[in-house]
């Protein structure tokens, strides 16, 4: 009988190796198209720009930026610029019409010598100036921030200085201080003299205003004012009102000097029906002056007669120049406080106003090395008081 034959055996297929390779290959493809995204995106690729060392888009960027420098200097045109924290290059341009028709020229030649791509993104027109914002992109990252404003004609007039020889003197105040903490902190750290305006009823007041102390900043009371707009609907012992009593505004002023210990001064919060009126502004400043503090007057009303009813009352006063933020936008405050640096050095000093938004934070940190080149002194606000 025949011994029934056995099948032969199948020979197996090597699949474990196979499926070993597909994923190695998958995984450092991964690595590889990661890599890549991170290097067109301008940020550190170890095999784009230490192995393989593609030319980035850095040079170009540079390249640009002088080009575009050395035809503002050609067209003398008046500009500056600063570069932020994310190495975006922001610059405030001033051209008249001729100008402006040739840096549109040169700009478009150099993005397109360069590789970068240049747009308007904004425009607004004005009675005495056109504002236009460029955006310079190179692969598609945002470079290049150009703010210019074409004007007629630049016509800053010529101000006898308060002392001939002495250095222009400029300060800033941050108001609103106290709702929120940490903010002695961020000022600490802008890397330029500030004066802090400590809202006295705010939830974060007395400690922020602690730490001020400690950090050294002058420190004075944001004093809240009823303003012309205001629906009455904050509580008597909050504001000062039109209604206040002698007696009440020496008791809210005498308050705050304790939730503000060591302010020397005081500046309005809102405030603009307080400070339209003689007869109501007297009122207030009467008691500053009882309490020894100085007045600074915030100009938050376009006729404020508070200054000058100050000086009257022979009160240490002085009063804004330029708010920094009237709109929370980097570009913009940092154009102000170039403004402020003109005006300063126009008429001799100058005093803005801000608050501790991230954007303002923001400008005045990415400021501080260019306001140490511009032959000024940045000094507290009292240093100003006349």
């Amino acid at each position: 009988m025949n011994k029934p034959t056995k099948a032969p055996k199948r020979k197996s297929q090597p699949a474990a190796p196979i499926i070993f390779a597909l994923f190695v290959f998958i995984a450092l493809a991964t690595v590889v198209l990661l890599e890549y995204i991170d290097y067109r995106s301008q940020r550190y690729s170890f095999i784009f720009t230490q192995l393989i060392k593609l030319k980035g888009t850095a040079g170009h960027r540079q390249k640009f930026s002088n080009e575009l420098e050395t035809t503002l200097k050609t067209l003398q045109a008046e500009f500056d610029s600063i570069r932020d924290s994310h190495g975006i290059v922001h610059y405030r341009i001033h051209a008249d019409d001729d100008q402006y028709r040739s840096l549109i020229t040169a700009l478009n030649q150099e993005a397109k010598k360069h590789h970068a791509s240049i747009e308007l993104t904004a425009s607004q027109e004005r009675k005495d100036k056109n504002l236009y914002l460029f955006q310079v992109h190179f692969r598609n990252q945002l470079t290049h921030l150009l703010l210019v404003f074409k004007i007629a004609k630049i016509d800053i007039p010529a101000v006898k200085k308060e002392t001939a020889g002495s250095l222009p003197r400029m300060a800033i105040i941050i108001d609103d201080i106290g709702y929120r903490p940490l903010a002695a902190d961020d000022l600490k750290g802008l890397g330029i003299k500030v004066t802090a305006a400590v809202i006295p009823n705010a939830p974060y007041a007395e400690s922020e205003a602690q730490s001020l102390r400690r950090f050294g900043i002058e420190t004075i009371i944001h004093l809240p004012m009823e303003s012309k707009n205001s629906e009455k609907n904050h509580l008597e012992d909050q504001l000062i009102t039109s209604d206040s009593t002698s007696a009440e505004i020496s008791a809210f002023v005498r308050k705050a000097k304790t939730v503000v210990p060591g302010a020397r001064g005081a500046n309005n919060h809102m405030g603009s029906l307080i400070t339209s009126s003689r007869e109501l502004s007297a009122r207030v400043l009467k008691i500053l002056k009882e309490e020894n503090l100085f007045f600074i007057d915030s100009r938050t009303a376009p006729r404020s007669v508070a200054y000058d009813i100050a000086k009257e009352l022979r009160i240490k006063t002085y009063y804004r120049s330029v708010f920094l933020d009237d709109i929370q936008d980097y570009t913009l405050t940092v154009g102000q406080i170039r403004r402020l640096v003109a005006m300063a050095k126009r008429t001799g000093k100058s005093l803005g106003i801000g608050h501790p938004f991230e954007t303002t934070l923001a400008a005045l940190r990415d400021s501080a090395s260019w306001l140490s080149r511009q032959n000024l002194s940045i000094v507290p606000a009292s240093d100003l008081l006349e």
